[in-house]
């Protein structure tokens, strides 16, 4: 669970004594919870695995482990005995409902598990015997199944979480936010419910009986006591170093600043319990001046929400200082919820459960493991990116007491290496479905190719080679071109445009001048929606250049013969606010259709500049 490069001291506690530090924290407060409620202990004297409601036949139960992570899908691992002669229908059992129930020795119950069979495996042995492995996973599962593309518009972070858990069904969503338009690209429900919650301090608890997005642990759901009877057996505390401090720079579009943020910090709250350690912790880090940058913006745009987010990345890495690991007989500890440990001097308190593993064996009944934190609120030790559907990987899962044999792992060939991965967010292709330029300008509202429905993008900047204050070169893209999008800081909410696609609709004004200098890429033109044209043309022997309207007027330059030709179906008019001057060797006018021509030749002793009159004075 830790790494191993982490800067740490560990105490750990056994029953028959052991080593202790004289600095440690008091007991928990418990207001940091929501409640004060205690439940009393609960040890398990049977585990039943149920199918369908049933007890399986023909099969003995001969352990399982059942694990509970936060913003992770509890699943379960099982083994049973199959008998020679015996023979249990497998097939009928994928997809079924799958439920753990724990009795005591007084009849009272408790469900461990509730979900589905995700997967079966069967090992045959010569005696004609066998063991049946089922995998089960919570339903929260299929939310992680299938990965999408779609655009959330305006809508607030609990609005758009209820409607991502299709199948996870959230009791409560604390998460409060927005509204914000979200685009979720290549990547699963589930994942960018994760994400959306770490972003506002909130994390997922599924239980057998659904899921919360929450922002703070449960009340303690066990009260385990040091060397206590089927209590407390294991206790480790664990203090190491972090980064206390999370610098990074954001460039607010809106107003055109930018800000490089130094030594941002927030301390997240505590619950109490280990106080002395995380203080030293803190205090050794600060010391040795332990810093951290970040630079992956969610939700971020304006400097005041970075400012926020750098907190948030101060309080993921605080939320790592410290730490505790326990080992009971108590089936009540619950990810997600407090647990209060009594007996121990320098850890008694109150911890929050991020993960527990409950534990079952034939001969040796129940126990389980739990890791824990003296902090009220949970995070994600880094910052979650947007991830594919998990359907090819396994949910978080501990590992059964005894493992049977292991046989080599056959692996099926699958698209991106058979693992999930971050979808590729490089670039996109969207369509303009609204632009602006009256007021900011160079902004267009993109629909990505991949939305069925009715949507579209927030504001996008459109790249342009050259930008500035009343200046640039100005391009805008028309209403259904089609467009490359970019993400800026791969972030799929903050599109930008780089440019516009021709496709094999809209193809390209390509159309040959003098016949066959396309393909030589002799010809480049600039064209608008009325056919407004600047023509350049290469071709060897032929330079020119055109302006032209769409029908009536042309400018023409000709490199061959060295002629500026001007055209207009109409008038032509110049206009001078002082004299027009013409020089020439040879002046030549034609008059009306018959075509009456008056000749002069130039003069070496005339003034090099020879005004001529014009015949008319323009309206």
């Amino acid at each position: 669970m830790e790494s191993p490069a982490a800067s740490k001291a560990a105490v750990v506690l056994i029953p028959t004594g052991g080593y202790r530090t004289a600095d440690a924290g008091r007991v928990g407060n418990l207001s940091q919870c929501r409640g004060t409620e205690v439940r009393s202990a609960m040890t398990p004297s049977a585990i039943q695995v149920l199918i369908r409601g049933e007890v399986p036949q023909q099969l003995s139960l001969l352990e399982l482990a059942v694990t509970y992570e936060l913003n992770r899908h509890a699943s379960l691992l099982s083994r049973f005995r199959q008998l020679p002669g015996s023979r249990h229908m497998v097939e009928d059992d994928f997809g079924a409902p799958v439920e753990v129930v724990a009795r005591d020795e007084n009849g009272t119950s408790l469900t461990l598990f509730r979900g589905l069979v995700r997967r079966v495996d069967v090992e045959h042995e010569l005696s004609g015997a066998g063991n049946l492995i089922y995998h089960g996973v919570s339903e929260t599962w299929l939310d992680d199944v299938t990965t999408r593309s779609r655009i959330f518009r305006k809508k607030t972070v609990d609005a758009i979480l209820r409607e991502l858990a299709i199948h996870s069904k959230p009791r409560r969503v604390e998460a409060s936010g927005g509204p914000y338009t979200v685009v979720q690209y290549a990547e699963s429900d589930w994942s960018l419910m994760v994400r959306l919650a770490d972003r506002h301090r909130c994390f997922i608890r599924v239980s057998p009986d659904g899921a919360d997005i929450i922002s703070a642990y449960e009340p303690p759901a066990a009260d385990l006591t040091w060397r206590k009877e089927k209590s407390l057996a294991v206790f480790r505390s664990t203090g190491r170093l972090v980064p206390v401090h999370v610098n990074g720079p954001n460039y607010d579009r809106a107003t055109a600043v930018s800000r490089h943020f130094q030594k941002t910090s927030s301390e997240p709250p505590q619950l109490g319990s280990l106080g002395s350690l995380i203080g030293a912790a803190v205090r050794a880090s600060l010391e040795k001046q332990l810093e951290d940058g970040h630079y992956g913006k969610f939700l971020s745009g304006t400097h005041d929400r970075f400012e926020d987010e750098l907190r948030l990345e101060s309080e993921r890495r605080r939320l790592r200082s410290c730490n505790g690991y326990g080992e009971s007989q108590d089936c009540r500890v619950s990810a997600g919820a407090c647990v209060s440990i009594a007996g121990l001097d320098e850890a008694e308190g109150t911890y929050g459960v991020y993960r527990v593993e409950h534990i079952w064996t034939l001969g040796k009944g129940y126990r389980n493991r739990f890791w824990c934190s003296p902090f009220s609120n949970y995070l994600e030790p880094v910052q979650p990116g947007a991830t594919q559907g998990s359907w090819r990987k396994p949910p978080s899962q501990a590992s059964l007491p005894s493992s049977p044999v292991r046989i080599p792992h056959i692996r099926i060939p699958s698209p991106g290496g058979g693992k999930p991965r971050e979808p590729n967010l490089g670039m996109t292709i969207g369509r303009v479905v609204a632009s602006a330029v009256a007021e900011a300008g160079a902004r267009v509202r993109v629909k990505f190719l991949w939305e069925d429905q009715e949507s579209e993008t927030t504001w996008a900047p459109v790249l342009s080679p050259h930008a500035g204050g009343k200046r640039g070169l100005f391009f805008m893209p028309e209403v259904g071109d089609e467009v490359a999008i970019l993400f800026e800081q791969g972030d799929p909410s903050r599109p930008i445009v780089l440019g516009s696609l021709w496709n094999g609709t809209h193809t390209p004004p390509n159309d040959d001048l003098h016949g066959g200098e396309a393909d030589s890429n002799d010809i480049k033109r600039i064209v608008t929606k009325s056919g407004n044209r600047l023509v350049f043309d290469d071709l060897q022997g032929d330079e020119a250049i055109v302006l032209a309207t769409p029908q009536h007027i042309r400018i023409s330059m000709f490199e061959g013969d060295q002629t500026l030709l001007i055209h207009s179906d109409g008038d032509i008019l110049l206009h001078a606010g002082g004299t027009i001057h013409m020089r020439c060797n040879q002046f030549l006018r034609e008059i009306g259709p018959s075509g009456e021509s008056t000749t002069r030749e130039g003069s070496p002793q005339l003034s090099p500049f020879m005004p001529f009159p014009l015949a008319s004075t323009p309206k």
